[in-house]
């Protein structure tokens, strides 16, 4: 009846205990759901500046930053269960956000406070060198950043802990603690170890006298991705004899092939460790990588999938512990037409494609759908159109499981008048005939291929959003010209007083439980899950 009420599909393959099933199933989309929702109503409170917006306990939000009022410059993820990174790319800064007690208050009030602003100089600051961050994936021990410095990408890394201890400086430059990696040396140095591998042979003409990898060899950094014990994978572009002068067609002929790289950053250990070209027709269509790194159990290989925002090739590999690929896989999937009756477009910041537990869920860009692919020869992917109207996904991110949460965005110009209003005032100069611009919610459970919440926040402004997930349901949101939001079971939990002395209290004496009397009647105790659903009138 729960579900049924909530109107969401029931489970399918019942077995021996279909109560435990039910409750399961209805538990796991009900807490999904809490926690989006939690989001959203940060989110409002942030653009509506009302204080009597209350929000849960698990949700904190902080204030305006002058780097989020362009978020397609910023780059942002979650740091830990109380934490988010955010990095400002034009200037390479990062901020750390940390879940705080509010200043001067006696309550368990909470907020998301700047703990650290830092800048990073992989190379010497210079007014003659033109030096942005581009990308960065954060492991449990390491975070790699990628830079595009005078057109040319390099690769830098720092554990967190010396990330954290050097937070008061001002910059961190390349040294100790800031390794800066430099791409074409670290592919002479794995080319000399495997001459023999196929997958270098592209590299043969460098051998010669004239050429070398260290002046020929221009690497563009495309995307990273986290995979465990300091190894990162990194899908580039390589260039030959690479011209900054030279246009898009020439350029374009110059580039030798586009490759996945598997990438150690342990201290004494940074070094390509592997290594595997992409097919041209993924590489020629804006690729970006997904993996599984949150849904495998922690012995298995890491699966990696790179696709292209055009067209349905797929190429799948699966890298060990050891970072070697393994099980290389290119999965060409029947090319279908979808009918583009709405148009919608992402920001450069947003992934459309994320790997679930089960399924590859990839966006479609022409009819504003999801194709979920099997990752079968045979299987063609299959067409999830989206109920809700929309111009702009702002983000696509992966929550546990089989949950996938899509913040979308619908332009002032397509919102029906008789929607306009939804019990909200927006002001004098925005009646009810004023162009609104609509931010929906939607969370979509795969296997079933539903929708199982769908809510929204109608502005006055266009609003710009991007969102990062980490373990457990837990979601960061950075809102353009807002500010930031954190919702984490976690919050709930955390210990504020983080400053003041800890007092210990004294132990305990242990006090022993009588043994109930023989024949005497047990009261019979509801659980958690009858107090909270199945008592409710």
């Amino acid at each position: 009846q729960l579900i049924a009420r909530e109107g969401w599909t029931e489970p399918g393959n019942v077995q021996a205990d279909p109560m435990a099933l039910y409750k399961s199933y209805f538990i796991s989309h009900d807490r999904i759901c809490q926690r989006v929702d939690a989001l959203k109503v940060g989110v409002t409170k942030l653009l509506r500046l009302d204080n009597e917006i209350e929000i849960s306990r698990g949700t904190v939000v902080g204030g305006l930053n002058e780097y989020l009022e362009d978020l397609g410059s910023t780059a942002m993820h979650v740091w830990d269960e109380h934490s988010m990174l955010v990095a400002s790319q034009n200037d390479c800064m990062v901020h750390l956000h940390k879940v705080s007690k509010k200043k001067q208050s006696s309550s368990d009030d909470k907020c998301l406070r700047e703990i650290m602003q830092v800048r990073l100089a992989p190379v010497p600051i210079s007014k003659k060198t033109d030096c942005t961050l581009t990308n960065m994936a954060i492991d449990d021990r390491y975070v790699l950043f990628s830079f595009d410095v005078d057109g040319r990408s390099i690769l830098s890394s720092i554990m967190k802990d010396e990330l954290l201890s050097n937070s008061t400086e001002d910059t961190i430059e390349c040294g100790d603690f800031l390794k800066k990696h430099e791409l074409p040396l670290l592919m002479k140095d794995y080319y000399d170890r495997n001459q023999d591998d196929d997958e270098l042979v592209f590299l043969s003409d460098l051998e010669t006298e004239v050429q070398s990898f260290e002046n020929d060899l221009t690497f563009n950094v495309l995307d990273l991705k986290e995979v465990g014990h300091g190894i990162f994978c990194v899908l580039v572009k390589i260039y030959f004899d690479f011209d900054l002068d030279l246009d898009e067609e020439d350029e374009d002929n110059d580039e030798l092939s586009s490759a996945l790289l598997s990438f150690s950053a342990s201290n004494g250990r940074e070094a390509i460790l592997d290594c595997i070209r992409i097919p041209t027709r993924i590489a020629s269509g804006s690729p970006l990588i997904t993996s599984n790194i949150r849904c495998k159990q922690r012995s298995d290989p890491v699966e990696i999938v790179c696709k292209s925002s055009q067209g349905h090739e797929i190429h799948v590999t699966h890298m060990d512990r050891s970072g070697s690929f393994h099980q290389k896989m290119y999965l060409h999937q029947d090319n279908r037409t979808v009918p583009a009756t709405r148009a919608a477009n992402m920001p450069t910041y947003s992934s459309h494609t994320l790997r679930t537990s089960t399924r590859l869920v990839g966006y479609s860009e022409i009819g504003g759908s999801l194709d979920v692919y099997e990752l079968k020869e045979d299987a063609p992917p299959k067409h999830l159109p989206l109920h809700q109207d929309f111009n702009t996904v702002l983000s696509m991110n992966h929550l546990d499981n089989d949950y996938v949460l899509m913040i979308c965005r619908r332009d002032a110009e397509s919102l029906p008048a008789e929607e306009d209003i939804d019990g909200h005032w927006f002001g004098d100069d925005h009646g009810p005939k004023s162009d609104m611009y609509c931010l929906y919610f939607i969370v979509i459970y795969i296997p079933s291929m539903e929708e199982i919440y769908v809510s929204r926040i109608i502005s006055a402004e266009k609003v710009d959003m991007m969102v990062a997930t980490g373990k457990d349901h837990t979601v960061a949101a950075a809102v353009g010209g807002a500010g930031c939001c954190f919702s984490s079971p976690f919050v709930v939990t955390k210990a504020l007083d983080e400053d003041s002395n800890i007092e210990w209290a004294p132990r305990q004496k242990k006090v022993k439980k009588k043994k109930p009397k023989v024949g005497a009647k047990k009261e019979k105790k509801e659980d958690g899950f009858t107090k909270k659903f199945c008592n409710k009138r």
